[in-house]
């Protein structure tokens, strides 16, 4: 009994590494920006969603972490030897070139756009240029304001992506426990 409780222990880290990651995603995509975005003070929506990426950071890192680490015990383990004579090994082999690519588009998000964009934002609600702006009744530069809108939209395409491309990854999961991923190819 506890040999089979203890083999289940990395299958469970990875389901549970999975929920964390999707489950954040889609409370950061469809609740918590869109409620950002009707704040009205730019500077406190501008601090939440610095500390709410951040610490999205960290966990998500954290999960992808984990996922890597666990999928490949979970391969070793559960992955029967013949795999790629088996729909198994084919399903596998997509869910691992879309987990690449979540990772390539959580790369670019976290590493350029997000970046960009808050430094951006910086320039424009700082503390200086917010009270130039309230005194003199002047809006960013038209320059300044497209860069950011042409971010932000990245920002919601990269995201999304990564959202539709993880719930595929999950599907993949359900396959791969499937009778269906058994069947010789």
């Amino acid at each position: 009994m506890r040999s089979v409780m203890l083999d289940s222990v990395p299958l469970w880290l990875h389901i549970l590494a999975a929920a964390i990651w999707v489950g954040s995603q889609v409370m950061l995509f469809v609740v918590v920006v869109p409620a950002l975005r009707a704040a009205e003070d730019p500077r406190s929506r501008a601090a939440v969603l610095r500390g709410v990426t951040r610490r999205f950071g960290y966990l998500g890192t954290a999960s992808l972490a984990l996922l890597v680490l666990s999928g490949i015990d979970n391969v070793d383990r559960y992955g029967p030897p013949d795999m790629f004579d088996l729909r198994y090994g084919w399903v596998l082999t997509v869910k691992l070139a879309l987990f690449a690519a979540v990772l390539v588009l959580t790369a670019l998000h976290s590493l350029v756009i997000g970046p960009r964009l808050m430094a951006l934002h910086s320039l424009v609600i700082g503390p200086r240029l917010m009270a130039l702006q309230q005194a003199a009744a002047v809006s960013p530069d038209a320059a300044t304001a497209a860069r950011i809108r042409a971010l932000r939209a990245r920002s919601v395409v990269f995201s999304g992506l990564t959202l539709l491309l993880s719930i595929a990854i999950l599907f993949c999961a359900a396959l791969l426990r499937s009778g269906w991923s058994y069947e010789a190819v």
